[in-house]
């Protein structure tokens, strides 16, 4: 299928520092076109206009670019841990409203969805990239809750998937990212929750 002329990139090969972001960009588009299936080295060439052996010095592996546009899809680096889990929770909250609210990052969801569903060890590679501090909140929650006032006798994982869960079930049921009010709210609800003692 041929890419509307919006998103065709013109033929020859871009300067060494736009290489990356043009196989970037193209790879992100392919994956909301066609899901992971339709993304091959050879599409990228096509809609990138990058040459096959650009493409393959960056990314040497199907792999590789899938999870390189998935961290290119969340467009941010990760925010730094501080040791406070309670501020981490509040900053991991409002960096999650960020990334639902991002149109890229909306178009790759549907696709993300479906992979998640067929390919799970795919799915845990891609989350490792767009969620890259799921896991350390839950080791970080593991090793300071006790001190911080917090619940002991949850899995520590709940709590970013309590997170990221709410951003996602609002998108889906609403068609619309969540706000700083829908957001601040989930971090109360959830802090008041693990300060519960039972």
């Amino acid at each position: 299928m041929t890419a509307p002329a919006s998103v065709r990139r013109p033929p020859g090969r871009p300067r060494s520092p736009d290489a990356d972001r043009a196989i970037l960009d193209a790879a992100v588009e392919i994956l909301a076109e066609k899901g992971f299936g339709g993304l091959t080295a050879s599409a990228v060439v096509e809609r990138s206009g990058v040459a096959r052996a650009t493409v393959y010095r960056r990314y040497p592996t199907r792999d590789a670019l899938v999870l390189a546009a998935a961290a290119s899809v969340k467009g941010r680096p990760p925010y730094e841990l501080t040791g406070d889990v309670v501020a981490d929770i509040r900053t991991g909250s409002r960096d999650a409203q960020r990334v639902f609210a991002d149109p890229t990052f909306r178009s790759f969801l549907p696709t993300f969805v479906a992979e998640a569903v067929a390919n799970p060890e795919a799915a845990r590679r891609v989350t490792a990239r767009l969620s890259p501090n799921h896991r350390g909140v839950a080791i970080e929650y593991a090793a300071t809750a006790a001190t911080a006032g917090l619940r002991t006798d949850i899995d520590p994982e709940v709590v970013p998937t309590i997170l990221l869960g709410s951003m996602m079930y609002r998108l889906l049921s609403t068609g619309e990212p969540a706000d700083e009010a829908f957001t601040e709210d989930v971090v109360e609800v959830l802090l008041a929750g693990l300060r519960s003692q039972t």
